[in-house]
């Protein structure tokens, strides 16, 4: 008989929710986003077997830095508690298994810092790394995307409302397209009636 699987479930929430003192404190899964109620979460850490570990919360609104090009533990943790998915238009890989992009890169004067990092699943930071897929940050959990064409596309996060993305197509000689610091210059865009819708996620990142 194979061993039970072993899930590593992050929930964020009061702790009077977990110890039953108040049943209005509502929660969230970290890898998701998911809300969830004081009861649920109860239920789940009173189970069988289940193992609760807890650890301050992770102060959203104020940024960690490394002088390091990667990211330590702590801001890890907090990229990816921000942007629960792929930031990439339309992928919703949970963050927990995506790269940490540097927005403006590294190597151009881009800081490691928790405002200059978002997580992209494998093929999707392949696509801006080398195919000539560009974004930057626009929001606290908004993106603009520009593809290889031309088109835009606007993710914006679980803090927006309605969160989701919108593709938006430039119209030829209007307004010219983003400057986006650190990133290499596209060809103009070609006519479109409407945006190709870019490619989905890889069913699992490769392994090297």
């Amino acid at each position: 008989m194979p061993a039970p699987r072993l899930i590593d479930l992050q929930l964020v929430t009061q702790l009077d929710s977990v110890t039953g003192q108040t049943d209005d404190q509502l929660g969230m899964v970290a890898s998701t986003g998911a809300v969830i109620t004081a009861e649920q979460i109860r239920r789940w850490c009173g189970s069988p077997g289940v193992t609760v570990t807890v650890r301050p919360v992770i102060d959203l609104n104020q940024p960690a830095v490394t002088d390091s090009y990667v990211p330590t533990a702590r801001i890890r943790e907090q990229v990816r508690l921000t942007h629960p998915t792929c930031i990439f238009p339309w992928c919703s890989r949970p963050s927990a298994k995506c790269d940490l992009d540097h927005i403006v890169v590294f190597n151009a004067g881009g800081p490691t810092i928790t405002d200059n990092l978002a997580p992209l699943c494998r093929r999707h930071h392949r696509l801006k790394t080398f195919h000539g897929w560009r974004y930057r940050r626009t929001g606290s959990t908004d993106f603009e995307w520009v593809s290889p064409s031309g088109e835009i596309f606007r993710r914006h996060g679980p803090l927006s409302f309605p969160a989701g993305t919108d593709p938006i197509t430039p119209a030829i000689g209007s307004t010219p397209l983003p400057t986006i610091p650190g990133a290499t210059s596209l060809p103009p865009p070609r006519r479109r009636r409407r945006p190709d819708r870019p490619p989905a996620a890889d069913p699992e990142p490769p392994r090297f």
